[in-house]
C-alpha cells in the first residue's frame, strides 16, 4: 500500500487500492497541531464523543469533493480498522476505533450530506453574500453541510450546538475570518429559513457509547 506526505501544512495521503487521493487534512500549521495534542490530553482516555465523530464526518465530508465515488463506497473504505489505525498513528482524532454506534452516527452525516447535497450547496450560496460558491473553501463547505444536515434533519441535534460544534472544528482548520464567515452563514440559515429551536439534553461532549461494544467491535477483522 503506496502511502504518501507531503510538507507540514498540506497532507495528500495516496493510497494504491484505493480510487482516491486522502487529501483530509489540510492548513494544519503547529499552532493547530498544538491545539488539537492539547484537546487530546484534556480527554484523557476518555472513549470518542460525538464531537470527535462528527469531526471525522466533516473529514470525510471534505474527502467526498475529490473523489466520484458514492458516499457508502468511501464509508466502505474510510470506516475500517486499517484505516484508522494507518491515520492514528499521526491524528489523535483517529486514535481510537469507534464502535457500532459511532459508526452509525458518522455514516449518518456523511450519506445525508451525499443526498442532500445539492440543497445544503443552495443554502450557503444563498448566505454567502459577496461570495461565489468556488470561493469558498472546501473545508469550510465541509463543515456547512455537516451543520446545516444536523439542524435540518438531526431532531435530536438542537440548531445552537450544531453551529457551536461546526466553529469549534471550522477553528482547527480555518482562520479566524473565516470562522467567522461560517458562523454568519449558519447563523443567517437559522434565523431567515425560520428553523425552530429544538429542545435536547444533547450534550456535545457527552460520551455516547455507553452501551459496551458488541462482539463484532471486538471481534472485526484488522481491516
Amino acid at each position: 500500500m503506496l502511502f504518501l506526505r507531503t510538507d507540514a501544512k498540506l497532507g495528500v495521503y495516496i493510497w494504491s487500492d484505493f480510487v482516491y487521493n486522502r487529501v483530509i487534512f489540510i492548513v494544519l500549521s503547529i499552532h493547530e497541531r498544538n491545539s488539537r495534542a492539547g484537546r487530546t490530553a484534556r480527554d484523557g482516555g476518555r472513549n470518542m464523543t460525538r464531537t470527535n465523530a462528527r469531526e471525522i464526518a466533516v473529514h470525510l465530508t471534505f474527502e467526498l469533493s475529490f473523489t466520484n465515488q458514492t458516499a457508502d463506497e468511501l464509508l466502505d473504505t474510510a470506516l475500517t480498522r486499517a484505516t484508522f489505525a494507518l491515520i492514528g498513528e499521526e491524528e489523535p482524532l483517529y486514535a481510537e476505533y469507534p464502535n457500532a454506534k459511532q459508526r452509525e452516527y458518522i455514516s449518518e452525516l456523511v450519506r445525508g450530506v451525499y443526498f442532500h447535497c445539492p440543497e445544503l450547496d443552495d443554502y450557503i450560496s444563498r448566505y454567502a453574500i459577496g461570495w461565489t460558491f468556488s470561493r469558498i473553501p472546501r473545508i469550510a463547505v465541509a463543515v456547512m453541510r455537516v451543520a446545516m444536515y444536523e439542524i435540518l434533519y438531526m431532531q435530536d441535534v438542537p440548531n445552537a450546538a450544531a453551529i457551536n460544534e461546526a466553529l469549534e472544528i471550522a477553528k482547527g482548520y480555518e482562520t479566524p475570518e473565516v470562522v467567522s464567515f461560517i458562523n454568519g452563514i449558519l447563523g443567517s440559515f437559522v434565523r431567515k429559513e425560520s428553523i425552530p429551536e429544538r429542545v435536547s439534553a444533547f450534550q456535545a461532549e457527552d460520551i455516547f457509547d455507553a452501551e459496551p461494544a458488541t462482539a463484532e467491535d471486538a471481534e472485526a477483522p484488522q481491516a
